[in-house]
């Protein structure tokens, strides 16, 4: 992006320049591009680069886009040919492309990474509440023993119907600062690592 210009006083104010676009056919190699399309719609790592390869402009021709985006000054000199500077084409100008093998393993990748975060937040929330239950069983263990043994039971099946459904998360969030040394917490992990070796043992 380029400022230039002053005001009548002599004061510099600062004017936004378009950047220049490409065509499809103007790409060359050595050419620095902006893709103006969110990340999980190009397979590329990053939205801007410089092209490389041949094989990366007929990915970028792959996208359906009219035109690209380019920064002269961070192109190769000798390889930036003239460029439109008519505004962006409209989306439905667009032609819709059938998404490469590359770009449906970034969306895979990304759906993978959002649904361990999901189980996370949901096996910290089960890590709490179970060990909250194991205070309620330590107070009440003498006064109230029968309520002691349910609330035992809705431990057990608590980790087997939910915090074992992915034991990898659930011995990260064991490790982390709430897995910590208090009584009840140190309870729980074991209880937790002992149904996941009884798990593998099909018992």
């Amino acid at each position: 992006m380029r400022t230039s210009g002053r005001a009548a006083g002599g004061d510099a104010v600062a004017s936004v320049t378009p950047l220049p676009r490409l065509t499809m056919d103007q790409l060359r190699v050595g050419q620095y591009v902006h893709l103006d399309l969110k990340w999980t719609e190009h397979s590329f790592a990053f939205g801007r680069f410089k092209i490389k390869s041949e094989a990366q402009i007929a990915k970028i021709r792959a996208l359906g886009l009219l035109s690209v985006r380019f920064s002269p000054e961070l192109s190769d000199d000798a390889l930036v040919p003239p460029a439109s500077t008519s505004p962006p084409p409209s989306p439905a100008a667009a032609i819709e492309a059938k998404p490469t093998p590359e770009l449906l393993a970034k969306r895979e990748l990304m759906a993978q990474m959002q649904w361990r975060r999901d189980e996370i937040e949901r096996i910290e929330s089960s890590f709490l509440q179970t060990a909250q239950t194991l205070r309620d069983i330590e107070e009440n263990l003498y006064r109230r023993p029968a309520e002691a043994v349910r609330n035992a039971s809705k431990i057990v099946t608590q980790i087997a119907d939910s915090i074992l459904r992915a034991p990898e998360l659930a011995i990260h969030v064991m490790s982390d600062k709430m897995g910590g040394e208090e009584l009840y917490f140190h309870s729980l992990n074991v209880t937790m690592l002992s149904m996941m070796i009884a798990r593998d043992l099909k018992l």
